[in-house]
Parts: structure tokens; sequence; C-alpha cells
């Protein structure tokens, strides 16, 4: 699944209500109460993924594991109950590098919800 199919399945959840919502994606782990009829709705998920490598020359062996934190979070805004927008973002953060990148590893963006909805 691409980035862009993850988006537009996301898509599909506006209208739903904040009860359909939570029984898809799980409890979020935060709400923001924005006033009385707005509240967002935050799920996040991440994992650490080590990746190594070793290599021999000149008869030494080297191997060097780089440990990559890989986060995903989503947002529902929520007007009188129902969906009205959402935001994500998938990003890895890593030793050498860093920034938003594509992860999308089993088509999911982390192992978790908000990877991806259940089916």
């Amino acid at each position: 699944m691409s980035r862009e199919a993850y988006h537009s399945e996301l898509e599909g959840w506006i209208g739903k209500t904040e009860a359909e919502l939570v029984e898809q994606f799980g409890p979020p782990q935060r709400n923001e109460q924005v006033d009385d009829r707005e509240e967002i709705l935050f799920w996040h998920s991440s994992r650490t993924v080590s990746q190594g490598s070793s290599t021999t020359s000149g008869g030494l062996s080297f191997s060097i594991t780089v440990q990559n934190e890989e986060t995903c979070d989503l947002r529902f805004t929520l007007v009188d109950g129902i969906a009205k927008s959402f935001d994500w973002k998938a990003k890895r953060d890593a030793v050498f590098s860093s920034g938003e990148v594509d992860l999308w590893h089993s088509g999911e963006c982390g192992i978790t919800y908000p990877a991806k909805p259940k089916e």
C-alpha cells in the first residue's frame, strides 16, 4: 500500500462517529477538547528497528548495527462527535539521518494502530 492509498483509506473515515473510530483504531492515547463542539483524538505508535551489516577486509571483520526509531501519528478532528478532518505523519529518526520518510513495510506505517485500520 502506498502513502497515497493509505491517505485515501483514512479519508473513508471522515463522517464516522467517535465510537466508530475507537472501535476501528482502538482508544486514542489522548484527546484535546477545543471547545464544546470540537475535539481532537490522537493516536501514536512507534517501534525501534535495528539494521546491521558486516564486512571482511584484509582479514579483519567489521560489523555495525544502527537503530532507527519509527513513529506514526494520527489525529482526527471531530465536530459534534463526527470526524471532519484528519492528519497523519510517519517519521524515522536514525543516527545518520532524520526526517519524514516512507515507512511502508508490509503495507503499514509502523506495526500497530494507527498504522492501519483493522480489517
